[in-house]
C-alpha cells in the first residue's frame, strides 16, 4: 500500500510540474512577437496538452493578421478547444462553431484566425484542401473558412472550390476540391442555398 501511495504522489508531482511548465510557456507567449509565435507553432505538435497555449498563439496571430503565419495556421485547422479547458466557453462565444462530418463539434481557433486574413488566406486554404496528408477534419475546416471569408456572398466560395476542382489536371485534387464544394453548400444560408447548389453543378472548362 505504501508503494502504491508513493507512486500516486510521484505521479501527482510530475503532473503538477508539467502543468507549471505549460503555464510558463503560455506566459512567455503573451510577450512574444508575431515571428516568435510562428516559430512556436512551427515546432509544436498540436494535442490536448498544449491546446490552450497553441490556441492563444493562433488567436494572437489572427488578430495581428501577420501574413507569414498563414501556412502554419493551416496546420492547426483540426485543433479543437478541449472541453476541459475553461477558456473554451469564452472561445465558443467569440468564434464560429464548426461541425465536421468526421470529428467533434466545437470551436477550432485556427478557423477564426484564418477568417480574419480574408482573401489573403485563400491560396493556403486551397492547398490545404488539396493536400494528400491533410486530415479529413482539417480539409473540411479549410472549406468552412473559405465560405466564412465570403460570408456576405457564400456562393463565391462554392464557385472558387468548384472551379478549382474542374480546372485541375490531378484527379486526386479534383476529387478533394469537388467534395469540398459539395460540402460547402451546407454552409450557405437559406437565401443563398439555391445559387450555391446551382454553382456546384456548374462545369468549368480548362
Amino acid at each position: 500500500m505504501r508503494e502504491v501511495r508513493k507512486i500516486k504522489i510521484l505521479t501527482a508531482m510530475l503532473l503538477l510540474g508539467t502543468v507549471r511548465l505549460w503555464a510558463a510557456d503560455c506566459d512567455r507567449l503573451q510577450r512574444a512577437s508575431s515571428g516568435d509565435l510562428v516559430s512556436y507553432l512551427t515546432r509544436t505538435m498540436p494535442d490536448y496538452k498544449n491546446a490552450e497555449c497553441a490556441a492563444f498563439a493562433i488567436d494572437k496571430l489572427g488578430s495581428h493578421r501577420y501574413q507569414p503565419a498563414i501556412p502554419v495556421l493551416t496546420k492547426f485547422l483540426d485543433l479543437r478547444w478541449p472541453r476541459n479547458v475553461r477558456k473554451n466557453l469564452q472561445a465558443q462565444q467569440n468564434g464560429p462553431v464548426f461541425e465536421p462530418s468526421r470529428g467533434r463539434i466545437g470551436t477550432y481557433p485556427a478557423i477564426s484566425a484564418l477568417e480574419q486574413y480574408g482573401q489573403a488566406a485563400l491560396p493556403a486554404l486551397l492547398q490545404t484542401i488539396s493536400g494528400d496528408s491533410t486530415s479529413p477534419t482539417a480539409r473540411e475546416a479549410a472549406a468552412f473558412v473559405v465560405i466564412k471569408i465570403y460570408q456576405n456572398e457564400p456562393s463565391r466560395g462554392v464557385a472558387l472550390l468548384k472551379e478549382g476542382a474542374d480546372t485541375t489536371k490531378d484527379n486526386a485534387t479534383r476529387q478533394r476540391l469537388g467534395r469540398a464544394a459539395f460540402r460547402a453548400v451546407a454552409w450557405c444560408g437559406p437565401s443563398d442555398r439555391a445559387q450555391c447548389e446551382a454553382l456546384v453543378h456548374t462545369r468549368h472548362s480548362n
